[in-house]
């Protein structure tokens, strides 16, 4: 987007284009990777520290919000920047903060899961049909 915003700005309709569909990704990355971010959370924090650590964590990112407001706010008054360079500061300002988040996240060490007992497709089909009393003879 930092790029977009430099080099495309005489062609708004591609820009927002690209900003809807960077929006998209972002939006199902995000999606994606919460299920996996709460797994590690679950084995780092213990249960009863989760609702201080989620407590901290959003008191922490709503203040970090509000500074990053007053930030745009000053950026696009009185930088000295004319557009579209206010943005593309504003977009490179972002893509900095989620490289960092990102690489804060990804030293966290993260405990091994406990080895669980295989199971294959022929013990489980045997046992469904023990359980819904369907014969058991077969090649299963």
């Amino acid at each position: 987007m930092v790029l977009v915003a430099a080099f495309l700005a005489d062609r708004p309709t591609l820009c927002l284009s690209l900003f809807v569909l960077a929006m998209l990704i972002n939006a199902l990355a995000s999606g994606v990777s919460g299920l996996p971010f709460l797994e590690v959370v679950s084995k780092t924090v213990t249960p009863a520290r989760r609702p201080r650590f989620f407590g901290t964590r959003n008191l922490y990112g709503g203040l970090l919000a509000f500074g990053a407001g007053l930030l745009v706010r000053w950026i696009l008054g009185s930088s000295g920047l004319q557009f579209p360079y206010d943005y593309a500061l504003i977009f490179a300002l972002g893509t900095l903060a989620f490289t960092l988040g990102y690489w804060v996240f990804g030293r966290i060490q993260e405990p091994p899961d406990p080895p669980q007992e295989a199971q294959g497709c022929a013990e489980r089909c045997a046992l469904s049909r023990r359980h819904c009393g369907t014969r058991t003879s077969g090649p299963f």
